[in-house]
């Protein structure tokens, strides 16, 4: 197993285990009254993407670790990356968003994504190279050294 192969292994280990610990503490300490704020509604939004995401991509990682043909490691990489964004698209549509900019908070939320968003932008290629050497990992964890 290379490092890289441990590191996305980590990460994703890590994303299921926090969204279950997520759930578990917001099921106990929120009230029913107060869970249905943006703000929760939001966070279950984001960890349940991410969630989907990783258990997704962790079943790519270990088809391909299984040595199963091609078209199911790459099949459930895509649809790591697809169903968290079509869990967003139905999610956004049934929460009731405040006016955008209509205090501190939601226009320094606006700052803090713009300047990400800047981030993202200036360094591209980075990005994008971080992101197909994840991929290739996912797919085909042996060959992950040759990228």
């Amino acid at each position: 197993m290379t490092n890289n192969e441990r590191l996305v292994l980590r990460v994703l280990l890590f994303i299921i285990f926090f969204n279950l610990c997520y759930r578990f503490l917001t099921s106990f300490l929120f009230d029913k009254a107060l869970y249905h704020t943006v703000e929760l509604q939001l966070a279950n939004l984001i960890f349940s993407s991410f969630f989907i995401h990783a258990i997704f991509a962790l079943t790519a990682y270990l088809l391909a670790r299984a040595h199963k043909p091609y078209a199911f490691r790459s099949l459930f990489a895509m649809l790591s990356g697809i169903l968290p964004l079509f869990n967003i698209i139905y999610w956004v549509g049934r929460i009731d968003f405040p006016p955008f900019i209509s205090n501190s908070t939601s226009s320094n939320g606006l700052i803090f994504l713009s300047t990400c968003f800047y981030l993202i932008w200036r360094n591209k290629s980075k990005f994008q190279k971080v992101i197909a050497s994840y991929v290739k990992t996912l797919i085909d964890p042996l060959d992950s050294l040759w990228y």
